[in-house]
């Protein structure tokens, strides 16, 4: 499963009913307040934080590679909290469309191929210490265009190698 076109929460809503069918078939957790028990439930709240981040858009991979990276990790609300607001932002700078307006441009484009699609707007500029210029976000490492290199989730497992 991907997010794809949905919104963060519609995706979350998605994975949410994923894990309560794949709880519902395991067994149950305990709520015992023993290490092992509190160690067991941290772990899946991990596991399910980075499952989440992990199949989010390629619009979220800078925001991903921040989350991941920290220690202690973020919680599951925490990232999700996040990542709602990076939607907002992008979605007020005209960086991401929702499907409902991105299936529109679909159809008009489709009804009238020879009106050229209008000009993307420009990326903001990239905040971070490599001053990467032009104001486009660029990875010299990978080569996508979503992030810079400080912040390439590539270059960060690479080097872990």
């Amino acid at each position: 499963m991907r997010q794809g076109d949905s919104t963060v929460d519609d995706f979350y809503a998605q994975m949410s009913a994923v894990w309560r069918q794949l709880d519902s078939i395991g067994p149950p957790l305990s709520p015992s307040t023993c290490d092992s028990c509190k160690a067991q439930k941290v772990a899946l709240e991990t596991r399910r934080t980075y499952d989440f981040l992990s199949r989010l858009r390629d619009e979220f991979e800078q925001l991903r590679a921040q989350l991941v990276s920290r220690v202690p990790c973020v919680s599951l609300m925490e990232a999700l909290a996040a990542v709602r607001n990076e939607e907002l932002c992008l979605q007020n700078a005209g960086l991401l469309q929702s499907s409902s307006s991105s299936s529109v441009l679909a159809a008009r484009s489709s009804l009238s191929p020879a009106v050229a699609p209008p000009p993307q707007s420009p990326l903001p500029a990239a905040s971070s210490s490599e001053g990467g210029g032009g104001g486009r976000l660029h990875c010299n490492y990978c080569g996508k265009k979503t992030h810079v290199e400080a912040f390439c989730f590539n270059k960060k497992k690479d080097r872990s190698r």
